[in-house]
């Protein structure tokens, strides 16, 4: 049984710890949260506070306060998401092109481990030519502009951007997810898109299966993607 585990603490502009580490304390939503090697996978919130990571080789202790964030926990692996405080949700994408070094070392370790890599993205060009080059085998194109537009002919013309970015990722050899905003209305114009390999689709599905239940809702939901 591994004794020690990968831990990477990050935020969209930098990498703010990187290594092995033998166990992670953190400041859960429902109290002190303790993260061990060989952990069961977990997605959860976290709140702000000091996360404290016993590092391996007589390291010490490294502390790193972050302001909320995502914890997620796969085998081996640890990956922080740290917000900006003033943060709800998220925001935009990440900026890739002004950080292709730092990332392609990061991505290089991910990928050594055994791991495919998805970068979430604005659906602009330049973001998605870095992510293919910092060696990313997916894009996840936000959808977030074009889910808060206030009137069809901008819903059509951002729908038509995230189209044109998803065709150039395709290009690229990327493969293509969507996400962030959508829900059952706006959904729509995607029906049937090749474009798209996958869609993120979280908060309106939960919210719908508080009404109907969550199978129901998950079949309404492709049926509007045309799966």
């Amino acid at each position: 049984m591994s004794a020690t585990m990968h831990v990477d603490v990050v935020s969209a502009e930098e990498s703010i710890f990187g290594g092995e580490a033998e166990f992670v304390v953190l400041p859960g939503e429902a109290g002190e949260l303790g993260i061990y090697p060989r952990h069961a996978p977990l997605i959860t919130r976290i709140k702000p506070g000091v996360v404290r990571i016993r590092v391996v080789g007589g390291g010490g202790e490294e502390q790193v306060f972050v302001a909320g964030g995502i914890l997620e926990v796969q085998p081996h692996v640890v990956t922080l998401v740290p917000e900006k405080r003033q943060e709800l949700t998220t925001e935009g994408g990440l900026e890739v092109a002004g950080n292709r070094a730092a990332l392609a070392e990061y991505l290089l370790a991910l990928k050594a481990a055994g791991l495919r890599v998805s970068l979430f993205v604005d659906p602009v060009d330049p973001q998605i030519q870095a992510a293919k080059e910092v060696g990313a085998e997916w894009v996840e194109l936000h959808a977030g502009t074009y889910a808060e537009s206030s009137t069809r002919a901008e819903a059509t013309r951002l729908f038509q951007e995230l189209v044109n970015a998803a065709r150039h990722a395709r290009s690229l050899g990327l493969k293509v997810k969507c996400g962030h905003g959508l829900n059952y209305r706006n959904i729509k114009p995607f029906r049937g898109r090749e474009e798209f390999a996958e869609y993120s689709i979280g908060h309106a599905i939960i919210a719908r299966a508080v009404l109907v239940g969550i199978e129901r809702a998950v079949r309404e939901m492709i049926a509007l993607i045309g799966g």
